[in-house]
């Protein structure tokens, strides 16, 4: 059981499907920009930051309530529908099933460390742009214990208290019905792989995705097992074109975004496509995932 203070941002349900017998997978990994580094790890020790979604004042909840009472509750449900879409064949999910798989999407789209702390940048932002709208009226509406002036109060905000006021109110923003309604109705397929296509590796840039959902040929895609591929577009021939692909060229372009995209990790369940990584981490450079792959001589 991983420690309460690990925060993980990509749960041990998915990448328990990399490990291997022993129950471990390989982490690749940059300690510095020119070397990276592969480790055999157990899924508790990959895809998580130390107190990442902590308060910074003690509540009532605790610290870490976010993570206990929210985000490992999301995850619990979506490994359920997670656990239905790698079987063979896969197995059709209930209308509640799906919704759980969406809020989980959902909160991977923000909730890496650098998705995270983006989002409470521009949430705090607003906050401050709505708190110095007070201006001169502050010496009226302030408390007894508040701060003499506004810029005061704004400086102990921005390190407590409107901090603490982004975590509040991610929940919600997660759980929007909208939002969620939304990623139901999109369509998806399952794209499963065989031997001798390498495999779908994974990392901290999942979901892979275009810029926006709701655009000509716009799609999220996630590997939900070494050989396995969740599509989700906004309309069908996205589907049919991404479809289409050769299976070499789609594991290719996929594991391209994947490494490009990664930050802190990318895991995969041997070393064979170690140069691959080794090559592209963290390079960031997103492609439309349908259409012709340049040939690739180093897989």
């Amino acid at each position: 059981m991983s420690n309460q203070k690990d925060h993980h941002y990509i749960p041990q349900f998915l990448l328990r499907q990399w490990t291997g017998e022993d129950g471990r997978l390989v982490r690749f990994y940059k300690p510095h920009a020119t070397k990276l580094m592969a480790e055999w790890v157990y899924p508790s020790q990959v895809g998580f930051e130390k107190h990442l979604y902590s308060t910074r004042n003690p509540s009532r909840r605790g610290r870490n309530w976010l993570e206990n009472d929210f985000l490992q509750r999301v995850d619990s449900m979506a490994a359920r529908s997670h656990a239905k879409m790698v079987q063979s064949p896969v197995v059709g999910l209930s209308d509640a099933e799906m919704s759980a798989w969406s809020i989980f999407v959902r909160t991977l789209f923000h909730r890496s460390p650098s998705g995270f702390k983006s989002t409470q940048f521009h949430s705090i932002r607003i906050w401050e742009e709505t708190v110095r709208e007070i201006g001169p009226r502050y010496a009226q509406m302030k408390g007894p214990d508040d701060p003499e002036t506004i810029d005061e109060y704004i400086r102990e905000g921005m390190n407590g208290a409107a901090y603490d006021q982004v975590l509040e109110h991610f929940p919600d923003t997660m759980m929007s019905s909208r939002v969620g309604q939304f990623l139901n109705n999109l369509h998806h397929a399952y794209l499963t792989t065989s031997p001798p296509a390498n495999t779908f590796l994974i990392s901290d840039g999942v979901p892979i995705r275009t810029n926006g959902l709701a655009t000509d040929g716009a799609h999220y895609a996630i590997p939900l097992s070494p050989r396995r591929l969740l599509v989700a577009a906004h309309q069908k021939k996205t589907l049919r074109d991404i479809s289409a692909m050769t299976t070499k060229d789609l594991v290719t372009q996929v594991n391209r975004w994947i490494v490009e995209k990664a930050e802190n990790f990318v895991a995969a369940t041997d070393k064979r496509q170690e140069r691959f990584i080794r090559n592209r981490f963290g390079v960031d450079q997103i492609a439309p995932m349908s259409g012709p792959v340049p040939e690739d001589h180093d897989l």
